[in-house]
């Protein structure tokens, strides 16, 4: 690394005057140039990695148009539903009304048919 300003999207680092600051605090050229390459390495890492603001704005506000997709989505789909459970109701009431028809038509003729027997063997 060569040491020098860098421009950087979000500051600037200057690495001759972090390299010289840390030379006066104890450190060789070597040391001081490898703590500046890693930490120039470390900020550009950062500006790719790290989210700003605008970048959690821009999310935020997708997700939230995502969650308004959905809820109309899921309203539309439970009035759906809805729809079709009454719907099913109704077939089912009249399977239902149907068979008690049967079923009271098929009484009355069994009681008719016992009457007719009684009839026969206790009124002759």
């Amino acid at each position: 690394m060569k040491p020098g300003i860098r421009a950087m999207k979000r500051f600037l680092f200057n690495s001759r005057i972090y390299i010289e600051n840390l030379r006066k605090g104890g450190f060789n050229e070597d040391q001081a140039k490898a703590q500046a390459t890693a930490l120039e390495q470390a900020f550009s890492d950062a500006e790719t990695e790290l989210a700003t603001k605008k970048d959690v704005d821009g999310l935020h506000n997708v997700l939230k148009s995502d969650m308004q997709n959905l809820r109309l989505e899921l309203k539309t789909d439970m009035q759906d539903l809805r729809l079709e459970l009454k719907t099913d109701m109704h077939e089912l009431k009249d399977q239902l009304t149907v068979r008690m028809g049967a079923m009271f038509g098929s009484a009355v003729v069994s009681m008719s048919v016992m009457l007719g027997i009684f009839t026969y063997f206790f009124h002759n």
